[in-house]
């Protein structure tokens, strides 16, 4: 049983202690959190507000990876939206800034950037964020997102009927789940696109 309206109030509480003490970095968090349970309830105009408020936030003295992860969520609610140009360029934002501060979400965003261009079925496009994704992954010891980028590109081999680099794509994945032992798909699928 998904219990947003109780996530909802929680997090709006933690918004006003974090306000109210001027936690700035943690202020910031739980606005994204709030900000991805609108996305996950599909109340996208909601989110895409919340996201705004938070990109327009001075961001002096703030975590970067903060504003990483907002772009991400607004990438993905642009996406939900079909508002692809917008979609686009918010995630090609993210990916500047993630290069930029060598950031760990690195993975993360080539992930989503990859989910909007095969959404939209640019599998040439989709395929390199995934193959940056999955090296990235993998530099970082991130094997979640790393399985996650490796299952999507496969994905995108099936549909573009590379035979050859499907197979040798899936034989990694294989191996990859052997190394990592995952049960379940719902242990690494998030609010991603």
């Amino acid at each position: 049983m998904k219990r947003y309206e109780e996530a909802i109030k929680i997090c709006k509480e933690g918004i006003e202690i974090a306000r109210t003490n001027r936690f700035q970095n943690r202020y910031l968090s739980l606005m994204n959190i709030l900000g991805s349970i609108y996305l996950a309830q599909n109340r996208l105009e909601k989110a895409e507000q919340q996201f705004d408020i938070i990109l327009n936030y001075d961001y002096s003295g703030v975590s970067t990876r903060i504003r990483i992860d907002t772009l991400i969520f607004l990438a993905a609610t642009y996406a939900s939206m079909e508002r692809w140009p917008e979609a686009e360029k918010t995630i090609n934002d993210a990916l500047k800034l993630a290069r930029n501060e060598q950031a760990v979400q690195l993975s993360k965003v080539f992930v989503v950037a990859g989910n909007i261009y095969a959404a939209r079925e640019k599998y040439s496009e989709a395929v390199t964020c995934y193959e940056e994704a999955e090296n990235s992954a993998n530099t970082s010891d991130n094997r979640k997102i790393q399985h996650l980028a490796l299952l999507q590109l496969s994905h995108c081999f099936d549909k573009m009927g590379s035979a050859t680099s499907w197979e040798t794509c899936v034989k990694k994945l294989l191996r990859l789940q052997q190394e990592i032992d995952l049960q379940k798909e719902e242990d690494f699928f998030h609010a991603f696109v």
